[in-house]
């Protein structure tokens, strides 16, 4: 009766060495696996995301503004017009916006144009522009981190 016992044991300790384990190991670890959805935007044609700048000062502060000018008709306040009317949200959405006054105080010594934008979910944003650098077309300028421009 002993000997069966034991042979019992035996075959029920093997049973379970070989795979009948429910819990792990205290010692190992468990990994999470979280899953993400990525979601694909499409970029309208004409916006380049790379004409979009990394600088978070960009056009946000007098001391760093957006440098636009150009000659002829691409000079001075429509030169800034022009500039705005092709800006987007980052829904690549164009803005309302107005002229609030002219700043100075930018490493240039140029006086600085402020404008408050609104997206078309009424979100508002004031930028700064320089319009006296006549060798700057407005189209080859950068919009300010996390807006875009469309030529």
């Amino acid at each position: 009766m002993r000997k069966i016992a034991i042979a019992l044991l035996l075959i029920d300790a093997i049973v379970c060495i070989s795979g009948c384990r429910s819990n792990p190991p205290v010692n190992e670890p468990t990994v999470k696996v979280e899953q993400t959805e990525q979601i694909a935007v499409s970029i309208p044609d004409g916006i380049d995301p790379q004409q979009t700048s990394y600088d978070p000062t960009y056009g946000y502060t007098a001391e760093n503004p957006i440098k636009v000018g150009g000659a002829d008709e691409f000079s001075g306040p429509s030169t800034e017009r022009l500039y705005l009317r092709h800006l987007r949200d980052s829904k690549f959405r164009p803005f309302r916006f107005h002229r609030l006054g002219s700043y100075g105080g930018n490493p240039d010594e140029h006086m600085v144009d402020g404008y408050e934008l609104t997206d078309q979910d009424g979100e508002t944003y004031m930028i700064y522009i320089d319009m006296y650098h006549i060798d700057v077309h407005p189209f080859n300028v950068k919009a300010p981190k996390g807006m875009y421009f469309w030529k």
